[in-house]
Formats: C-alpha cells, sequence, structure tokens
C-alpha cells in the first residue's frame, strides 16, 4: 500500500525538541477531523537556522509550532499579530497564502488561562511566577488577565528577569517584584506559573509548590 499523499504540512519546530508530544496531539486531531493529506512532525531547528527552514517550505506548508529558543526569532519572519508584539514572543508561524504575508501568533496566554479555568481558578489576587524568559513573559499576561498587579517571580538573574518582563508588565498594568532564586518568604499565593525549562530542584519545589494553592507547571 503507497503512502498517502501530503498535501497539507505542518511541524513543530524547536531546540531540543524530540521530547515534544505535538506531533502526537496534531496527527490524531487531524484523524478525528478526516484530514486527509495532514501531516504534522518535529524538527530540530536553532534559532540561526530558522531563517532557512522557512526559505525552504514549498507550497503545501501550512504552519508552524515555534517552541524554545524561537519564541523572539520567529518575530522576524512575518507580521505578529499585537499580542505578539507586546509580548515580544511567538509561537505559531502561519505561512502566507494568496498574496497575504505570513504572520506570527501568540496562544500560550489562551495555553495558560485555559488550564487553569478549567481548573477553577477563573479570577486571582497574587501570583508566583518562575523564570522570566519569553515564555514567562506570556504567563504574566494570562495572570493579568485574572486579576493580578503585583506579581511575585522567581529568577535566577534579577536585571535578565526585569529587562524581560518590566515593559510588559507596565503594560498590563502590573509590577513585578523580583527575587532571589530560592523560596521566597511569603504568605500562600493564588497561582503558581513556572516556566523554567529543565527540571528544578526538589527542595525548591517543594517549597515553591507549598506557597500556592494553585500550580500549573507549562513544561511537560
Amino acid at each position: 500500500m503507497s503512502a498517502p499523499v501530503v498535501t497539507h504540512r505542518c511541524a513543530v519546530l524547536g531546540s531540543p525538541v524530540a521530547h515534544s508530544l505535538s506531533p502526537v496531539i496534531h496527527q490524531t486531531a487531524y484523524g478525528i477531523l478526516g484530514l486527509a493529506g495532514w501531516r504534522y512532525e518535529a524538527h530540530e531547528v536553532t534559532e540561526a537556522a530558522l531563517g532557512a527552514f522557512i526559505e525552504g517550505c514549498g507550497p503545501e506548508w501550512v504552519g508552524l509550532s515555534c517552541t524554545m529558543p524561537l519564541k523572539e526569532a520567529v518575530l522576524g519572519f512575518g507580521v505578529p499579530s499585537s499580542r505578539a508584539r507586546l509580548l515580544n514572543a511567538g509561537n505559531t508561524y502561519l505561512f502566507g497564502r494568496d498574496g497575504r504575508p505570513a504572520r506570527v501568533e501568540n496562544t500560550d496566554v489562551d495555553g495558560v488561562l485555559g488550564p487553569l479555568r478549567a481548573a477553577g481558578v477563573t479570577a486571582a489576587r497574587s501570583a508566583l511566577l518562575v523564570g522570566a524568559g519569553a515564555t514567562a513573559r506570556s504567563a504574566l499576561c494570562a495572570i493579568a488577565e485574572l486579576g493580578v498587579r503585583e506579581v511575585l517571580v522567581v529568577a535566577r538573574d534579577a536585571g535578565r528577569a526585569h529587562a524581560s518582563l518590566d515593559a510588559v508588565a507596565a503594560a498590563l498594568g502590573q509590577t513585578v517584584d523580583v527575587r532571589p532564586w530560592a523560596v521566597p518568604d511569603t504568605a500562600p499565593l493564588d497561582v503558581l506559573v513556572s516556566s523554567v525549562p529543565a527540571e528544578l530542584d526538589a527542595a525548591l519545589v517543594a517549597g515553591l509548590v507549598a506557597r500556592s494553592r494553585v500550580v500549573f507547571d507549562l513544561i511537560y
């Protein structure tokens, strides 16, 4: 039996990316939806190689999911949405069609809000954010939509954390209180969101989790 003809192609790009479950999730969804000819793959792509990869994609390509470390770099290859511009981060690249330019979207904010709301968190007054990179900015926006105006941030480098988060927080009407890479001395908070792309020390995890009523780890 010959392999089905691929008419529409999508992929997740990142480095590392071998751990990604996106191909299984998307390919399963294509089957359920009856999208014959659609294929979703994973490709190891660095920031330096992103432009060449996009240039090499043929007319069958529809879109790309961009994970770390490509969320900032992808902004330079399409027209960013207002949210992607605000957060200086995108996770979805949509190829241009019919004379329209390629677009870059940020769906990470919805990806944070959806599970939190499903867990019953529709509003919050306090939050702890672990990490301060591109994904953390998306989490900051999600936290703002829950109503949090003062966000406690635990980061390895306070200077880089402020450089990454301050402008976004100001635009969202928030302030960030950056603390050292340790368990902060604080009363229990409503929500903890971790955006750190690595396994944390068990003692640090235990201490952070104890400081929050609801915990959401963005890295599977």
